[in-house]
């Protein structure tokens, strides 16, 4: 009773405290109530009904990682390709921007200069 005379109109602490826990218990059941029972859409498996169309299993392979891109190449030495003897191009095997391996023919010059330099 002495406390009570002590602060007549305000509540304990321990009263606060416990109010404090009623409440969040209550609001805590009426977020339960309200979304506990419900599953977002897809979250689960419908009823297990035959396939429409045939079915294929899964595996895991590894695939090759290929990027095509557009762009200017530069080779790190340069190359100087020109023939030892001057004589008309006849015929051009390769195209700017083609691959091209070692000892693969890129233009065929005409034989006939060389032919007359051989003669003399």
């Amino acid at each position: 009773m002495a406390l009570e005379s002590h602060n007549p109109g305000r509540p304990s602490r321990a009263r606060l405290a416990l109010a404090a826990l009623a409440g969040l218990a209550v609001i805590w059941i009426a977020a339960r109530w309200l979304w506990g029972g419900r599953i977002e859409p897809g979250l689960i498996a419908r009823s297990a009904a035959p396939a429409r169309f045939p079915l294929g299993e899964a595996t895991r392979a590894t695939a090759p990682i290929r990027h095509e891109v557009i762009g200017t190449v530069q080779s790190r030495f340069p190359v100087d390709a020109a023939s030892r003897i001057a004589a008309r191009v006849i015929t051009v095997n390769v195209h700017a921007g083609e691959r091209v391996r070692a000892g693969q023919t890129l233009v065929t010059l005409e034989a006939a200069d060389l032919r007359a330099a051989l003669a003399q």
